[in-house]
């Protein structure tokens, strides 16, 4: 088997944010390649909005070769 073994690594990074406010409340779009919508955490503490969220690595039989195994994406904002 050529398959490169290597171990895990995850990534961290800030996803790219837009957030618009309206009477009605908040309105969030994150640039978060690689996450379906349900895999996204986002939290509201107080004044405080974080959105996490994590990839998976794809399965060994379609990568020979990997520089990273997970990508997990954290943000926070203070709102008011």
């Amino acid at each position: 088997d050529n398959a490169v073994q290597a171990a895990e690594q995850i990534v961290t990074a800030v996803p790219a944010v837009d957030i618009f406010e309206s009477e009605q409340g908040y309105t969030v779009i994150a640039d978060i390649p690689g996450v379906t919508q349900g895999g996204i955490d986002v939290r509201l503490d107080n004044t405080t909005l974080t959105i996490e969220a994590t990839t998976e690595p794809r399965p060994e039989a379609i990568s020979r070769s990997r520089a990273f195994d997970k990508v997990k994406y954290v943000r926070a904002f203070t709102l008011g």
